[in-house]
C-alpha cells in the first residue's frame, strides 16, 4: 500500500523545514523497506499460501532445500557457479559424467543444473554444515527465510515492523513504514473500509434517518452497502 502525494498544480504548501526552520530524523532500515515493498508481505504474514514457493527471486538464483527443510540460495547464474560449487563439494567427476568442462557447456542447462544442485544439498543436514562445505571455495549462501516469520524476528518486535490494523472487522497484520520520523507519523493506521461501509451512520446523523428509511434507500439503489465474509484465517 503506497500513498502518493501530489503537488497541487496551483498551491504549494511548503514542506514542515521551510515553515518551522527546524527539520527531523528519518530513521529507515533496508529490511524493512524490502518488507514495504514486497507484494506479498501482507499475504503471507497472514496465512500466505501453505508451502508453495514465491517463483520471485533475484535473477536466476538457484533455490535448494536440505534435509532439514530449511531452503538455501546460491547467488548469481547456476551455470556458472555450478564449478565452483562442485569444486568445494568434491562433485567435479559428475559434471565430466555430463560433459560439463567450461560455462560454454552449461548454457541453456538450468534445470538439470538446480536438479542437481538439489541432490548435493540433500547429503547436507543443516545450513551451518553446507555452508562450511561452500566455505573452501568462499561460495556464499543465502537461508531463505518465509516472510510469515518476521513477525518472530528480534529486530522485527524491536522496531515493530508490523501493526494490527482491522480489515472490515478482522485484524491482519500489515508492515508499517519504512521510514520513521522523528516527529510525524507514517504508514497504515487504519484498515480499508467497504463501499457505503459509513452511509448508514453518516445519514443517520447528518439527515436523521431511520432504519426503514435507509432500507428502502438501500432496496430503490440509492444507497450501495457491500458485504464481506472474513475467510478462514481471520
Amino acid at each position: 500500500m503506497l500513498n502518493h502525494g501530489l503537488w497541487s498544480g496551483r498551491t504549494r504548501r511548503a514542506p514542515p523545514r521551510e515553515r518551522s526552520g527546524t527539520g527531523q530524523h528519518i530513521d529507515v532500515t533496508m529490511a524493512e523497506t524490502m518488507l514495504a515493498t514486497n507484494e506479498f508481505t501482507a499475504v503471507e504474514v497472514n496465512g500466505g499460501f501453505g508451502d508453495e514457493i514465491s517463483p520471485f527471486r533475484p535473477g536466476r538464483a538457484a533455490l535448494v532445500q536440505l534435509r532439514d527443510g530449511r531452503w538455501i540460495q546460491f547467488p548469481g547464474n547456476p551455470t556458472t557457479s555450478i564449478f565452483g560449487v562442485a569444486r568445494a563439494l568434491g562433485k567435479e567427476d559428475e559434471l565430466s559424467a555430463r560433459g560439463w568442462r567450461t560455462h560454454a557447456d552449461t548454457q541453456g542447462a538450468d534445470d538439470e543444473i538446480r536438479a542437481l544442485m538439489q541432490t548435493w544439498a540433500e547429503e547436507y543436514g543443516d545450513a551451518e554444515s553446507f555452508e562450511r562445505a561452500l566455505d573452501a571455495v568462499r561460495i556464499p549462501l543465502g537461508t531463505v527465510k518465509r516472510l510469515s516469520d518476521v513477525v518472530r524476528e528480534d529486530w522485527a518486535e524491536h522496531r515493530q515492523a508490523l501493526a494490527e490494523i482491522d480489515i472490515n472487522g478482522t485484524t491482519r497484520l500489515l508492515h508499517r513504514s519504512p521510514a520513521r520520523f522523528s516527529d510525524a507519523q507514517a504508514g497504515p493506521r487504519s484498515g480499508v473500509r467497504l463501499r457505503g461501509a459509513d452511509n448508514r451512520r453518516v445519514l443517520r446523523e447528518r439527515l436523521a434517518l431511520s432504519d426503514t428509511e435507509l432500507d428502502r434507500l438501500k432496496a430503490d439503489g440509492v444507497l450501495l452497502e457491500e458485504s464481506y465474509e472474513a475467510d478462514s484465517a481471520g
